[in-house]
């Protein structure tokens, strides 16, 4: 879990030399799937006045979200503040969801804001059914300035700090641009929780997913890192830290998937023998609530100065270092900013970009920052500048609060799906025809396993992109995918989720997207496409790729809710509609011989190939021939739509047409079949081995 790494190998024996450790953990993966802690947390909602329209609405939305995500044995309150302070709702459990979800429709904006006040009666409800063995927390939302009761940054922190030591956390989020973002950052460094910029609207659903994703996967929490230097040796961290009065640095919170990792310095004298660094990790085990430690103990040989001179730095701790720089450069140009000096914030910035092996999530952190200063947006470059900064001192990289935003991360434009709510309910019919079609049509090989390891990951717990990462890993598969067995290899690791998936426009993801919509039929959410997404890109790391799934997802979910088989022209013009504008310009190759030598995007294929076909007549056997029926999303994707246009109206036939003469029958079987039970229903013949079938009854009972 502890691991140390040096800029060089060796220290001279002819003189004193700094030395660059790169201290990085990577939290265990555990040997079986467990299950997430369980919860106790308030969330402390800002309804002041400036919060009336968009905002409040965004904020019962997403508070919402957190309410349907309760399992057995959580715990939730909800407080709500402006000028006076209001329990909404007192420890509620999982069966209270439905009264939860009432009260928070009918909340509204009324004054001022009482931050602090509100604060503390979060905190009071956590503290009430504090439980060690729980993820005790409380969620601050608010877009203003504390003006009424206490307002100063050193009392509110000290409060914060207290709570935080009998175990209750803090996590901060500012909306816009009217909030302090001293004092956000300032609680959430003393509540050793996260602190979030949430500029736009569309941020504070998925930044709020994020933190609720993150407690459910926590492994860790109280983490600290002790330094012990051998006589002779200073050690010094590069970079802000938060430290307790013993000297501990405070790290966030150990949470599967998320490497943290820290850069210090130390001066070793010349020709030191023995051990130069003894680094301890301590933490508290977040689902047995009792104390862990591991060490670490850095040695290193003597060589001659020239000798240590010629051995290559590790290129991994030199961009940490430059990592660390970047991190005092901003804070630096933070100052000169407060002070009026822009030109010097800015040249502060533009020269952290010349630093050697300078990530690229940091560099276009850096870039981002520069525009924003460019622009004479001051507010939000401090506010961009404070969540950056935060992220650095508790142990995350640049990319950490990218994790929640499917957007920043993905190959993808912001097209209008992933700004849309899936309409309406569906009924548990033609969602049980849909996983029927999908597991008979997928047989008992690869597809199926992984699509129902899938299904019952979502069924022991909401949508957690670490969690799913773990289910997909122990799936027992009979001839994994390239695509799993690259997610597998990065995953033990320890590589967080958006680094797993390799840049392939495969159909191993497409073929178990469909168990995704079900916990959205009763209560839909925004967070569905964001979801497809997220859970495609964890093996296909692919603009073609998650555009298909997303497609394929959007027609789903419009299928299940048709009252019959639409006009056959519908299944290709309602994909277009909803995936063009997601495409950002990547072309790919088509490797059938009706295309040979074509390049394009996925649509520009489909707009292609299918009316190309329907002019000409073809059969499905045709097509498949003619584009190639292997497991290419530019064969699958035209083969589903072109199976449903002809045969849709006749399942039996469509089925046989999409297993029959095809190079991949159990990715095209599962897809075709799924889409015909969501279109129809349950289909004669389509009986399923006992455990699919116990997991069909399960699925019912858990959400219909």
């Amino acid at each position: 879990m502890l691991q140390l790494f040096t800029d060089r190998s060796a220290i001279s024996t002819e003189k004193a030399v700094a030395v660059d450790v790169l201290v990085r953990i990577v939290p265990d993966i555990p040997a079986a799937q467990v299950e997430r802690p369980p919860l106790n947390l308030a969330l402390v909602l800002d309804r002041s006045g400036s919060m009336a329209g968009e905002k409040i609405r965004l904020t019962r939305q997403a508070a919402s979200r957190a309410v349907e995500s309760l399992l057995e044995g959580d715990v939730l309150s909800i407080v709500l503040f402006d000028q006076s302070v209001n329990v909404l709702i007192s420890q509620a459990r999982a069966a209270e969801k439905a009264r939860a979800l009432a009260l928070l429709s009918r909340v509204e904006t009324g004054g001022q804001t009482a931050l602090f006040e509100g604060w503390t009666r979060g905190g009071q409800e956590v503290l009430t059914t504090l439980d060690k063995q729980r993820m005790n927390r409380v969620v601050l939302l608010t877009d203003g300035e504390a003006n009424v009761g206490e307002t100063g940054i050193d009392p509110i922190c000290s409060a914060v700090s207290r709570f935080a030591g009998q175990g209750v956390q803090t996590t901060t989020l500012g909306f816009g641009g009217g909030y302090n973002e001293d004092l956000l950052r300032a609680m959430a460094a003393s509540g050793e929780g996260n602190h979030f910029y949430v500029e736009s609207a569309d941020q504070l659903e998925p930044f709020l997913e994020m933190e609720l994703c993150g407690l459910r996967a926590t492994q860790g929490k109280q983490v600290r890192l002790r330094l012990q230097a051998a006589v002779g040796v200073q050690v010094e961290w590069l970079g802000r830290v938060e430290q307790d009065a013993d000297g501990s640095v405070k790290l966030s919170d150990l949470i599967s998937h998320c490497p943290l990792q820290r850069v210090l310095r130390l001066q070793a004298p010349a020709g030191h023998l023995g051990p130069l660094l003894k680094v301890v990790l301590c933490w508290t085990c977040a689902h047995e609530g009792t104390p862990r430690e591991s060490v670490s103990i850095l040695q290193l040989p003597c060589l001659g100065e020239a000798e240590r001179l010629a051995l290559v730095p590790d290129p991994t701790v030199v961009a940490q270092g430059s990592v660390a720089e970047m991190a005092r450069l901003r804070e630096r140009a933070m100052q000169e900013l407060k002070r009026g000096g822009e030109a010097a914030a800015l040249e502060l910035l533009r020269s952290g970009l010349s630093l050697p092996l300078l990530p690229a999530d940091d560099r276009e952190n850096t870039e981002d920052l520069i525009r924003t200063l460019e622009r004479g947006d001051h507010g939000s470059g401090h506010k961009k500048a404070a969540m950056s900064g935060h992220a650095y001192s508790s142990g995350h990289g640049a990319d950490y609060y990218k994790k929640g935003d499917a957007h920043g991360a993905l190959p993808l434009r912001e097209g209008r799906l992933m700004r849309t709510t899936p309409a309406g309910g569906r009924a548990w019919n033609r969602v049980e025809g849909m996983l029927r079609g999908l597991f008979y049509g997928g047989g008992s090989g690869e597809v199926s396993r992984v699509a129902l390891a899938t299904l019952q990951c979502l069924r022991r717990q909401p949508f957690e992109v670490n969690s799913l990462v773990q289910a997909l890993d122990q799936a027992p598969v009979l001839r994994p995918s390239p695509g799993l067995a690259r997610m597998r290899a990065m995953h033990a690791a320890g590589r967080p989720w958006n680094h797993l998936g390799g840049d392939t426009a495969g159909c191993g993801a497409l073929r178990r997207m469909a168990p995704l919509l079900v916990p959205h039929c009763n209560a839909p959410r925004s967070s569905l496409w964001r979801e497809v997404a997220v859970a495609t890109a964890v093996t296909h790391m692919n603009q073609a790729a998650i555009v298909a799934s997303l497609g394929t997802v959007k027609l789903l979910w419009e299928m299940l809710g048709l009252g019959g088989p639409p006009a056959p022209e519908w299944y290709l013009q309602f994909f277009l509609e909803w995936t063009l504008d997601l495409e950002n310009g990547r072309d790919y190759p088509s490797h059938g011989p009706l295309f040979r030598g074509w390049r394009g995007t996925l649509c520009q294929f489909l707009s292609s190939a299918i009316p190309e076909a329907r002019s000409k007549n073809l059969s499905v056997p045709q097509v498949m021939t003619g584009w190639g029926s292997g497991p290419y999303v530019f064969e699958i994707v035209p083969n589903l739509l072109y199976i449903l246009e002809r045969h849709a109206h006749e399942p039996q036939v469509a089925l046989r047409m999409a297993v029959t003469k095809t190079l991949e029958p159990d990715s095209l079987g599962a897809l075709v079949g799924a889409a015909l039970g969501a279109l129809h229903g349950p289909q004669p013949g389509w009986n399923l081995p006992s455990e699919l079938e116990q997991e069909l009854v399960l699925v019912r009972d858990r959400w219909f």
